[in-house]
C-alpha cells in the first residue's frame, strides 16, 4: 500500500518516523509502524518535493 500527501511544514523524523511538535499528536504513525512490525511486515516513511509518503508491504 502506498499513501502519498502534500504538506506545509517539513516533518521530523525520528528512527525513520516521523514525530509531531504538538502534544498528544503522532500516536498514528508509530501505531502503524508498530502494527506493521507486528504483523512482519514492512513500512517506509519519507517525503520529497513537499510531499509525504507512507508505504506499507505486509
Amino acid at each position: 500500500m502506498s499513501i502519498e500527501n502534500n504538506y506545509l511544514n517539513e516533518p521530523i523524523f525520528v528512527d525513520g518516523i516521523p514525530i509531531s511538535k504538538e502534544k498528544d499528536h503522532g500516536f498514528g504513525t508509530q501505531s502503524i509502524a508498530y502494527t506493521v512490525e507486528k504483523l512482519h511486515g514492512n513500512c517506509q516513511f519519507s517525503t520529497h518535493q513537499h510531499h509525504f509518503k507512507l508505504r506499507v508491504v505486509i
